[in-house]
Order: C-alpha cells, then sequence, then structure tokens
C-alpha cells in the first residue's frame, strides 16, 4: 500500500526506462566532469523511485553493484544522489500533492478519453453499419456483374465464331472475286482479239460482198447477154423456118403444077389433102444453157395415111 492509500504493483525499472533516466546514462561509460543537466535527471529519477513506493536501498544497491568498475566519477555521483534523496525526502508532501493534482488531471483526462473511446465506436459501428450495407450493395452489384460479364463471355464467343466465320466467307468470296476478276480479265482480252478479229472479218466480207457484187452484176450482165443472143437465134431460126417454109410452099407449088401438067389426078388430090392439113412447128427448148445455143426445130405435117418430118440442127 502506497502514502495515497492504494495498492498498485511496484514499476519495474527493465520494462520502464525513460530516456533521460540516470541508469540509462550510467549503464553507459560516464564522463568524470558532472553536468547540472544530468545531475537534474537523476533527481527526478529518484524522486520518481521514491513516490512509487521502490525501495531505495535495494535500488542503491543494483546502482553500486553496477558502477563497481568507475572510479571518482562514480564516487561522486553517489554521493549527490545521496544528498539528493535526503533533500527530496524534506518535500516529499509538496511532490505528493502535485501527484495527487496531476493523477486528478489525468484521471479527468482519462474519462474523457473514455468518452470520445464511446463516441469513437458509435461511430465505428455506425461506419461498420454502413460499411456491410455498402458490402453488401457491391456484392449484389458484384453477383449481377459476374452474371452480366458471363453472358458477355457467352456473346463474345459467340461474335468470336461469328466473325470467324464471316472471315472465313469473306476469304472465300475474295478469292472466288479474284477468280472472277482473272476470268473477266481473261474474257475482256479475248473479246478485245475477237473485236479486232470481226473487224478483219467484217472488212473481209465487205471486200468478198463487193467482189459477189461485182460478179452478180457480171452474171447478170451474162445471163441478159445469154438471152439476147437466144432471141437472136430464135429470131434467125425462126426466120430461117420461115424462108424453108416458103421454099417448101414453092416447092409444093410447083409439084402441083407439074402434076396438073402431066394428068395425075390421084397425085393431085393427095396433094391437095396434105395441103388443107397445115404445118404444125414446134420449137423445144432445152433446160441448161448449153442447150440454148443448140435448140431443135421439128416441123411436123401430119396425114392420115404418112407423115413428113425435117430436123434443123
Amino acid at each position: 500500500m502506497n502514502s495515497f492509500g492504494g495498492t498498485h504493483t511496484p514499476a519495474i525499472p527493465r520494462r520502464r526506462k525513460h530516456e533521460n533516466s540516470l541508469f540509462g546514462t550510467w549503464s553507459c561509460t560516464i564522463q568524470p566532469d558532472l553536468s547540472a543537466r544530468k545531475l537534474a535527471a537523476a533527481l527526478w529519477h529518484f524522486c520518481f523511485l521514491e513516490v512509487s513506493g521502490l525501495d531505495c536501498k535495494h535500488v542503491m544497491k543494483k546502482f553500486n553493484v553496477s558502477l563497481k568498475e568507475d572510479n571518482w566519477g562514480l564516487r561522486k555521483a553517489n554521493k549527490v544522489a545521496a544528498k539528493i534523496v535526503e533533500e527530496r525526502k524534506a518535500t516529499s508532501d509538496s511532490v505528493v500533492s502535485a501527484l495527487l493534482s496531476e493523477m486528478l488531471r489525468a484521471q479527468s483526462c482519462i474519462d474523457n478519453l473514455k468518452a470520445e473511446n464511446k463516441s469513437s465506436k458509435k461511430k465505428l459501428q455506425q461506419l461498420a453499419g454502413e460499411l456491410e450495407d455498402k458490402l453488401g450493395r457491391e456484392r449484389r452489384s458484384r453477383e449481377r456483374m459476374e452474371k452480366m460479364n458471363a453472358s458477355l463471355v457467352h456473346e463474345l464467343a459467340k461474335a468470336n465464331l461469328c466473325v470467324n466465320q464471316i472471315r472465313i466467307r469473306y476469304d472465300e468470296e475474295r478469292k472466288q472475286r479474284e477468280l472472277i476478276e482473272q476470268v473477266c480479265n481473261e474474257l475482256a482480252m479475248q473479246i478485245g482479239e475477237d473485236k479486232a478479229k470481226v473487224e478483219r472479218l467484217q472488212s473481209d466480207f465487205m471486200k468478198i460482198q463487193e467482189e459477189f457484187e461485182q460478179e452478180r452484176s457480171m452474171f447478170e450482165m451474162a445471163d441478159l447477154w445469154r438471152q439476147e443472143s437466144i432471141q437472136m437465134k430464135l429470131a434467125d431460126a425462126r426466120i430461117s423456118l420461115e424462108d424453108k417454109h416458103n421454099q417448101m410452099l414453092k416447092l409444093v407449088d410447083y409439084l402441083h403444077s407439074f402434076l396438073r401438067s402431066k394428068g395425075v389426078e390421084k397425085a393431085d388430090e393427095e396433094l391437095r389433102r396434105g395441103l388443107v392439113n397445115e404445118p404444125v412447128i414446134k420449137v423445144d427448148s432445152l433446160p441448161n444453157l448449153n442447150a440454148l445455143f443448140s435448140s431443135t426445130i421439128h416441123i411436123v405435117s401430119l396425114d392420115n395415111e404418112d407423115q413428113q418430118q425435117l430436123l434443123f440442127r
């Protein structure tokens, strides 16, 4: 039990170590010359040990054990520390009152800290609730996004399949188009060659047509000449036939007169019957052109008893 009427566990120097502690300073190398700062730090440390209820003798023993190997500086520090402890025993009441006020102030600070802790806990709980709500919304949105991603992945796979099919069709159509273009180019070349051939054939046809027209006109002229020659030959044959007929008539008249002079009446009657039957003249023309040049003229005189034919070629 301490001087304030309460119980507490004694502080362990090893666990609580002040940065200006005298033990921390003396555990290292101590210089022979002591400054006011070091003395004040040692005084504060011994005051703290006295207030917290530690045994000064035990501390001094431990302090002396740790400073056995030091010489003049350690001895001087021990003397100064002993004087400070004695002086602090006289002024312990004022220190206790100061510590009590400090404790009350610390208690108020602790209460404030507890209130702040409660408010911060409430705020943290509210924040945790909000975060949980947000987390739920995010989880639901994530599930929706996963579903959408799955559907999008499925649609993307379909789109990729369609793209591959379209690419294959495009390649096939491109190859077909290239083949068609090649065939069209070849056909265009052939058409050009055929046009040149057609133009040459047209020119040849025009020449042949002109020659044919000339030959046809020549054949027409020759046909006209042949017809004219045939007409002329027919006219000549008709004239010669008429001459022969006239000669025959003259001959018949001569024979008639001759027979009358001889007194042959029977012959005269036959001659008269022959004169009554007029001669029939037939002109046959052959179908070919050679027959036109050589026509046959038949003179036939019909009688009841005999027939006379005169042929002129």
